[in-house]
């Protein structure tokens, strides 16, 4: 099997993580997430309160997908890259490590600093267990 390239990017990127979405390259780093069309180009920004400690690509259509972004303060949002704001989904008081969303999008699961785990409903924002 051979690969051909698509696209060359001749820029620097000094990021913590990135995702390589349909149509779409986004960038982590310590506060704000980049969203950069294959071109190179600067489509959104996303500034956020706090460190960003935790990011999860989340399937959808083309164009439409979204992440879990998980930060110290305790904030958890769902992003979609066609969207400019950010959605809460659950505050904590302590920092987070780890999120996940069930396969029905219903639940929330969050590890936080301590290794304690917490599953949220997402429509009424109660702890489950």
């Amino acid at each position: 099997m051979k690969y051909k390239a698509y696209r060359k990017l001749n820029k620097k990127f000094d990021c913590n993580q990135f995702f390589v979405f349909y149509g779409h390259l986004v960038l982590i780093y310590e506060k704000k997430i980049q969203l950069l069309n294959l071109n190179g180009y600067l489509e959104r920004e996303w500034i956020m309160d706090d460190n960003i400690r935790y990011v999860k690509a989340v399937s959808g259509p083309p164009k439409r997908e979204g992440m879990l972004v998980g930060l110290k303060n305790g904030s958890v949002f769902k992003i979609f890259i066609d969207n400019g704001f950010p959605i809460p989904l659950v505050k904590q008081t302590t920092p987070i490590r780890s999120v996940d969303i069930s396969a029905d999008r219903s639940k929330i699961a969050v590890v936080d600093e301590y290794n304690s785990m917490f599953v949220y409903d997402i429509k009424s924002q109660q702890l489950l267990f």
